[in-house]
């Protein structure tokens, strides 16, 4: 999974040319929302790319085509849905993630090592590793349970969703789920399939499934796919990394040393952390849902302000009401409810400060 560089698909192409190559859908967020900004927007296109059968891909598209036209043509003309979407992710894999978070997550640990040379680089990575593959093993040895915590979890909330499914059995190893605004999905217990497509891609009884096996008397946890099993939990955990010697005790090469280049100093601070995206806020749907209303001062419409109007202005009476002049010597009432602005106050703070200034300096010379 990369972030959609042009190296990376060369490269990729090159070298593992039957491999599966994902992009990463966080980031392809970001360019889309440069054009086509919303929270609409942004639910659709999250929408297309965890819809898991090509028949709700294309009902999604349509959606958002009746939605925005443009944003539609967007999508179509960005890469292939292979790419970002689970209805056309590979099912050997047993994985549907749809974003990056693993390779943010370990460049966030090693932002110090980064700037070090590459032997200290290597050695700083080397030793985290170490140390957690450590921490991984002992924790769960703790867990008795079987299946990793997280997957547990994603089961836990499956396993809510599915009361709302309406099982019919055919005596054999299938079964009709049927539920919330005609959806109808085919359960094979036997092949572990749903018609969804979700307990393929990602190794995971759906909820259907789910459903499914509550109605036959089966435990869920236990079909899970292997990967998830504690006992391959623990066998790929025993590839611990090994300690080794300080560098004066390594042996000696007989090639020719090379020196560092030469570093350049850049201008300003250095920046180690990654500049964090305004989506990634966590108050950005609630941003989303903000709509600043503008007022025009000059004819009182909405969408445009006084400078860009080219309505013609509202009259006297319509702009303010009319009110009885104020007695001379006397503020008038709209005057009595103003409250004192900022340089107002500062004036009157700096004003009393002097007065007392001068009272307690008159008061301290009378008194010598």
């Amino acid at each position: 999974m990369s972030d959609q560089q042009k190296g990376l698909d060369r490269a990729l192409a090159e070298v593992l040319p039957n491999s599966e190559h994902r992009y990463c859908v966080q980031h392809m967020y970001r360019n889309f929302k440069k054009k086509h900004p919303g929270l609409g927007l942004k639910d659709r296109l999250w929408h297309i790319a965890s819809t898991t059968t090509v028949e709700h891909f294309n009902q999604a598209l349509d959606d958002l085509e009746a939605y925005d036209q443009e944003a539609h043509a967007w999508v179509k003309k960005g890469p292939h849905p292979r790419h970002w979407c689970k209805a056309f992710f590979s099912k050997h894999t047993q994985c549907d993630m749809l974003v990056n978070n693993l390779c943010e997550s370990f460049n966030a640990h090693i932002l110090e090592a980064r700037d070090q040379p590459i032997i200290s680089m290597m050695e700083a990575i080397r030793e985290y590793l170490m140390e957690r593959i450590q921490k991984r093993r002992a924790a769960m040895e703790k867990y008795k349970l079987d299946g990793e915590p997280l997957i547990r979890q994603i089961v836990e909330e499956r396993v809510k969703r599915a009361a709302q499914w309406e099982i019919t059995w055919n005596s054999s190893s299938g079964y009709q789920a049927k539920g919330p605004r005609g959806a109808q999905f085919a359960v094979d217990l036997d092949k572990n399939e749903c018609t969804c497509n979700l307990w393929a891609l990602s190794g995971i009884p759906c909820s259907h499934a789910i459903a499914a096996l509550h109605r036959a008397k089966k435990d869920p946890y236990k079909m899970l796919a292997n990967c998830y099993h504690r006992e391959v939990f623990f066998t790929i955990y025993d590839n611990v990394l090994q300690p080794i010697n300080g560098d004066i005790q390594w042996p000696q090469s007989d090639m020719l040393e090379l020196d560092p280049p030469a570093s350049v100093t850049q201008p300003g601070r250095p920046k180690k952390a990654r500049k964090r995206d305004v989506t990634e806020r966590k108050d950005h749907d609630k941003r989303l849902r903000k709509r600043v209303v503008i007022h025009c001062r000059k004819c009182g419409g909405i969408g445009h302000n006084a400078k860009t109007c080219k309505n013609p202005p509202k009259s006297s009476t319509e702009q303010q009401p009319s009110q009885q002049p104020a007695p001379t010597g006397q503020p008038s009432q709209q005057q009595q409810h103003e409250a004192p602005t900022k340089r107002q106050r500062v004036r009157l703070h700096f004003i009393i400060t002097f007065s007392l200034f001068v009272t307690f300096f008159c008061d301290l010379k009378c008194f010598l």
